[in-house]
C-alpha cells in the first residue's frame, strides 16, 4: 500500500511539474502563430480596403489629406504609436462615419469631417478608433461574427467578394461589445489627455448626438455603431482631469477650409 501512494505522488509530482514547463513555452513565438496572425489580419484588411476602393472613392487630395493626418501623427507621437503603421483613408461618402479595418486600416467619411463642430471632436473620434485598433478589438469582433474559418476562407480567395462585403457591413455598421466600446473610450482619454488635446469636446458630441437620437438620420452610422451616448460621455467627463493643459488642434481657418473642402469635393 505503502509504494502504491509513492507511485501515486510522483505520478502526481510529474504531472504538476509538466505542467508547470508547458506553461513556461511561449507557444505562439515557437510556431510562429503570431506573425501568421499579423500577415493573416493585413491580408485581410487590404482585401477589405481593396473593395472598398472599388466602390467608393477614395480622396488623396492633400489639402484634405494632411490636417487629418496631422490630427493622427499628433495622437500617435504623443503615445508611442508608431504612426506609419496606421493607414488612415479618406473616403468620400454622405454616411456620418469613421471605423478601423484589420490590418490597422482607419477609415474616415467626408460627412463626418463636416459634420462634427471642431477638430477636437474630429481627435476624439480618431482617437477612439485608434483604440480599437491599438486594443486588436477589431479582429476580436470579426472572429466573433463570422468565426475564424470564415476570416481564412476569405483571405484565402474560398469566400469570394461576398465574404468582404460582409465583413466590410459588420465593421461599417454594426456595434463593438459594450466592454470595447468603454475602454475604446477611456483608452481615447488617454491617447487625448497625453497629445494635450481636450478631450471634453468628444464627450459634448456623444451627449449631443443622444439628445438629438430620435432625429438623427439613417445614414448617421457613427452613431448606430456606438450606442449608449449619454453613459458614455458621462463617464468620458468622469476621466477627464479638471486643470489639463491643452493646445490648438488646428486653427479655425484651416478647420473650415477641410469642412468645405470636403463639402465641396
Amino acid at each position: 500500500m505503502k509504494n502504491i501512494w509513492i507511485q501515486a505522488l510522483i505520478i502526481l509530482a510529474t504531472f504538476f511539474a509538466s505542467y508547470l514547463f508547458v506553461r513556461q513555452i511561449n507557444w505562439m513565438k515557437l510556431f510562429h502563430i503570431e506573425q501568421i496572425s499579423r500577415e493573416t489580419e493585413a491580408k485581410f484588411g487590404k482585401l477589405i480596403f481593396d473593395y472598398i476602393q472599388t466602390i467608393e472613392t477614395v480622396i488623396e487630395d492633400p489639402e484634405i489629406q494632411q490636417p487629418i493626418d496631422s490630427m493622427l501623427v499628433r495622437i500617435c507621437e504623443s503615445n508611442q504609436i508608431d504612426s506609419k503603421s496606421i493607414h488612415l483613408h479618406i473616403v468620400k461618402n454622405d454616411e456620418v462615419n469613421a471605423f478601423a479595418l484589420p490590418g490597422q486600416h482607419l477609415v474616415i467619411h467626408t460627412a463626418l469631417i463636416t459634420d462634427v463642430e471642431s477638430p477636437e471632436e474630429l481627435s476624439g473620434i480618431i482617437a477612439h478608433e485608434l483604440a480599437h485598433i491599438q486594443l486588436e478589438h477589431v479582429m476580436q469582433k470579426m472572429i466573433k461574427e463570422i468565426g475564424l474559418a470564415v476570416v481564412i476562407s476569405i483571405v484565402t480567395g474560398d469566400n469570394g467578394a461576398g465574404g468582404i462585403n460582409q465583413a466590410l457591413k459588420i465593421l461599417s455598421s454594426t456595434a463593438f461589445d459594450r466592454e470595447f466600446e468603454k475602454e475604446a473610450d477611456l483608452q481615447a482619454v488617454k491617447y487625448l489627455i497625453n497629445s494635450q488635446i481636450d478631450p471634453k469636446p468628444f464627450a459634448s458630441f456623444l451627449e449631443k448626438l443622444s439628445k438629438s437620437e430620435a432625429d438623427i438620420p439613417k445614414q448617421f452610422y457613427w452613431f448606430s455603431t456606438h450606442p449608449q451616448s449619454t453613459e458614455r460621455a458621462q463617464y468620458i467627463l468622469d476621466s477627464c482631469p479638471k486643470d489639463g493643459q491643452y493646445n490648438l488642434v488646428l486653427t479655425s481657418e484651416r478647420w473650415n477650409q477641410l469642412k468645405s473642402d470636403c463639402q465641396t469635393y
